[in-house]
């Protein structure tokens, strides 16, 4: 939406993500992403940062490093790895046989046709 709004409506986006308690994004990087949309994210990552009472949940199948690979602009997504890597909980929800994937659960309820 940001990326397609006007300068305008990109800010009111922008401002109403920014003060938000929790921004959940989530397939995250499912596709690499260019270097405007690396900037916009790095720009509301950071405002987020900033603010109090704020928290960003990223759910992504891919670790974080893998995900700073699919961003253009090296510079902006280093910064954008940094904070993660720093600031982040990680929670792995590998591919463990004691811990299905919610697809591979709800799955078993319904017969191939």
């Amino acid at each position: 939406d940001m990326r397609m709004a006007t300068e305008l409506k990109q800010y009111k986006i922008h401002k109403d993500l920014r003060r938000c308690n929790l921004l959940i994004i989530d397939d995250w990087m499912l596709s690499a992403i260019d270097e405007k949309d690396t900037a916009l994210f790095y720009s509301l990552l950071h405002d987020r940062e900033l603010g109090t009472g704020t928290s960003t949940m990223l759910c992504t199948q891919y670790d974080l490093h893998g995900c700073a690979m699919k961003m253009e602009g090296k510079t902006m997504s280093d910064a954008i790895y940094d904070r993660l890597e720093h600031n982040a909980y990680v929670v792995n929800l590998s591919q463990n046989s004691s811990y299905p994937s919610m697809r591979e659960r709800y799955g078993k309820r319904f017969k191939p046709i």
